[in-house]
């Protein structure tokens, strides 16, 4: 294997782990899934770093690497909600926003070849949030430091920013397909 693709293959990992995450959440195992989220999330930025830093950029990584972050944030905020830790309004927008990005990113991929998917960084910043409530969530949850080890008020807080961040995050993306481009 060339070592320009060690970026997708992390991201793959990074897709191929997004059910055992769900599994583990829905089987209430706070501690692993705790940690894989956190190592989820980590090769976020791992698979990132190394194709900017190395120049092993693909257009298949710009196209799965958004796609795993969403299946991952979508799986973990649908099992949250299932256990009644997050509210469903915030999962049905976080929802709707990713599969409006994902369709939408779809159809730009395969209609152009020169089309590039660079995420905004309203769109990075609002993945980081989404992540940082999932870790979070499942902390609280965890027996690391025994059940409500965040402060409710930390994690509605949390909630309020990821919905902001969703929507203007969406509107964002939203504008960049209606002038033809994204970023």
């Amino acid at each position: 294997m060339e070592k320009r693709y060690i970026p997708n293959l992390i991201t793959g990992l990074r897709l191929a782990c997004s059910p055992l995450l769900f599994f583990l959440i829905l089987s209430r195992d706070f501690n692993p899934a705790f940690w894989l989220a956190v190592g989820m999330a980590a090769s976020d930025g791992i698979d990132g770093f190394l194709a900017k830093r190395y120049g092993w950029e693909t257009r298949v990584g710009e196209f799965l690497d958004p796609l795993a972050d969403k299946v991952m944030v979508i799986v973990s905020f649908v099992a949250l909600n299932a256990l009644g830790f997050l509210p469903a309004w915030l999962v049905a927008l976080v929802l709707v926003s990713a599969t409006v990005l994902v369709i939408g990113s779809t159809v730009f991929y395969f209609r152009s070849y020169d089309f590039r998917i660079t995420p905004a960084r309203i769109g990075k910043f609002n993945t980081l949030i989404q992540l940082t409530l999932i870790a979070l969530v499942l902390f609280s949850h965890s027996t690391f430091h025994g059940a409500g080890a965040v402060s409710p008020m930390v994690i509605d807080g949390l909630i309020v920013v990821v919905a902001a961040g969703t929507i203007l995050s969406f509107l964002t993306y939203i504008a960049a397909f209606r002038n033809g481009k994204i970023f």
